[in-house]
């Protein structure tokens, strides 16, 4: 399984959401949340430069290929055979590359490819050639490859880089590889790791990657071995998942979690989930929570994603509440949304609609856009 990472780390900046639940942080065990850092690419010393003749006319090709245009399938199915060749002048040239999204692809298609056939010199290559962004990415496909045998051994790839945002974004790597082949053995990994931020970040992205492959069965390691915080955060990313496969299911489990921590946040994220394939289906889920804060929780995620597709059918819905006052959330929830999407979308709900009951709530929302 090759993960791309070209869509997380975008040359010049490396930016990392933080995770679904509020919670107090120690900024001294975390980065930030939302922090972006901004690095520069490696500049390839002379040594690594001339290893590029190395690779034949493979590379060659390669290079007059891309001039021309942007990286194709048939131009990284060509490097992957310089790699399974000469994966030393594979790097070497990747590296000589102009900054961008081929850049970034090539690296990854190297190193994961290196990582596979022979971890121990692509890691000694990374260690005395990259650093920066390059590094990041390469000790991510590097570590992305190990995990697929262990991720006890991609552990020599995290060891890499010392920041906790790359750091975190190779834990992802190794989680988000592994689970596909032992899933167990990863969250047994994730587990022993000590750093707290580290800890919760393999966690996360556990239970992220587990529940695309089997919900039910990440759902179940979740109850029984994670509490506080590392459970609502992993509860939050199955939810994510499961919400958009299978979302009854996914709120029949969940509402046996009703005392466990992270209860309102999951269920936040099973509404926003579940309003992309069924809003209707979700809004009277939504509506049958018993706890009054969660419902209005539920039904605002709910409306504020179903008006950005229905927009008129999701005020309507919302305009029938009988409890005033999630009614009105509701409703100012959804005008907000639409407002932000496109301004002129909610321009051409109010022009449509002259009389309706939410009107005053939307001219509210309208009039205040920018105070």
């Amino acid at each position: 399984m090759k993960i791309r990472f070209s869509s997380v780390l975008a040359f010049g900046a490396v930016v990392v959401l933080g995770v679904g639940c509020d919670r107090q942080e120690d900024a001294a065990a975390k980065p930030e949340k939302n922090a972006t850092i901004v690095v520069e690419p490696s500049a390839p010393a002379p040594a690594v430069v001339e290893k590029v003749s190395a690779g034949g006319g493979g590379l060659k090709e390669l290079s007059e290929m891309m001039s021309l245009g942007r990286l194709s399938d048939e131009g990284l199915e060509m490097l992957e055979e310089v790699v399974e060749s000469d994966p030393a002048a594979a790097a070497a040239w990747a590296v000589t590359l102009p900054p961008g999204a081929d850049r970034d692809m090539c690296l990854e298609t190297v190193f994961y490819g290196w990582g596979g056939s022979d971890a121990t010199a692509a890691v000694n290559f990374i260690r005395g050639t990259l650093r920066g962004m390059d590094r990041t990415l390469a000790a991510a496909s590097v570590a992305e490859a190990m995990a697929e045998d262990s991720p006890e051994a991609a552990s020599a790839a995290l060891a890499l880089v010392a920041e906790p945002i790359p750091r975190g974004i190779v834990i992802e790597s190794i989680v988000s590889s592994g689970v596909a082949e032992s899933p167990e053995r990863v969250a047994s990994w994730a587990l022993a790791l000590s750093n707290p931020y580290e800890r919760e970040t393999a966690l996360a992205a556990l239970g992220s990657a587990w529940s695309e492959e089997n919900p039910k069965a990440c759902a179940a390691w979740i109850t029984s071995n994670l509490n506080g915080d590392e459970r609502a955060n992993a509860t939050v990313e199955l939810m994510a998942n499961w919400g958009a496969a299978s979302p009854r299911d996914a709120a029949q489990w969940l509402a046996g979690q009703r005392n466990a921590a992270g209860y309102i946040e999951a269920g936040g994220e099973l509404a926003d989930a579940w309003a992309m394939v069924d809003p209707r289906a979700a809004a009277n889920w939504a509506m049958q929570e018993t706890d009054a804060e969660a419902r209005g929780i539920f039904v605002d995620m709910v409306v504020m994603n179903w008006v950005l597709n229905e927009a008129a059918d999701s005020i309507d819905w919302a305009n029938g509440i009988q409890d005033p006052e999630v009614r009105e959330a509701a409703l100012e929830g959804a005008f907000v949304a639409l407002d932000a999407e496109a301004p002129a979308a909610l321009d051409y709900w109010l022009e449509s609609h002259p009389s309706h009951a939410a009107r005053e709530i939307a001219l509210s929302v309208r009039d205040s856009d920018g105070d």
